[in-house]
């Protein structure tokens, strides 16, 4: 049987931003708009075939709220890669998505993969996180941003596949083949009609919160 690479993500970010909406969207691709907060973390695996070669994810999504905070470190233990997810909408999760950047990486003996969800882009025209914002900030902790709709499924794959790939890659530097571009250091992902930047370059949550 061919051998995988094996490699732990963790989901970060305040509470009903919708990491545990992504994961699902991701894994069984469905949403459910009612969907509940999740409570201390779980986990779930998914393996796919990068043209480098066969990975496998253990995804585990971490409760946001305050009152689990402290268990949260448990599970930043031996990750390879995280997801910081933000509310577009919301500014204050944006703020602590520095925060959990700075925690994270003070845990972890070795610089994981981080890549930044701006997620909730269903709900793009009460965006309160510019996009030179999220790019600058993306710029300075040398992350990739998508922006992501766990109810339209806009980027989500995108940012499970690029951060699989990355890790793969710094594991493996020169076992990496060319068939594979990821998508270019913190660009932002963005839809076409939209001229405010290009869509490579330049500079689940309750429903009547609107959690995707």
């Amino acid at each position: 049987m061919e051998s995988f690479k094996h490699y732990k993500i963790v989901l970060l970010g305040e509470g009903r931003v919708g990491k545990t909406s992504i994961l699902i969207k991701y894994i069984d691709d469905t949403f459910d708009p009612d969907m509940k907060s999740t409570k201390r973390a779980a986990y779930l695996d998914k393996s796919l075939d990068l043209p480098e070669g066969r990975v496998k994810l253990s995804i585990w999504d971490t409760a946001g709220q305050e009152v689990y905070h402290a268990l949260s470190h448990i599970y930043y233990r031996d990750a390879n890669g995280a997801i910081l997810v933000y509310d577009i909408t919301d500014l204050k999760s944006f703020e602590r998505v520095q925060h959990w950047v700075k925690e994270l990486l003070s845990i972890l003996q070795k610089k994981p993969v981080i890549v930044i969800a701006g997620n909730k882009y269903d709900y793009a025209n009460k965006q309160a996180v510019s996009s030179e914002q999220a790019l600058q900030y993306a710029e300075s902790v040398g992350a990739n941003h998508y922006y992501t709709s766990a109810k339209t499924g806009k980027g989500i794959t995108e940012i499970f596949t690029d951060l699989a790939t990355q890790m793969f890659k710094n594991e493996n530097p020169t076992n990496s083949r060319s068939a594979f571009v990821p998508v270019k250091k913190t660009s932002i992902i963005i839809d076409p009609d939209k001229s405010e930047l290009s869509p490579t370059d330049q500079k689940k949550p309750k429903k009547k919160d609107g959690c995707c």
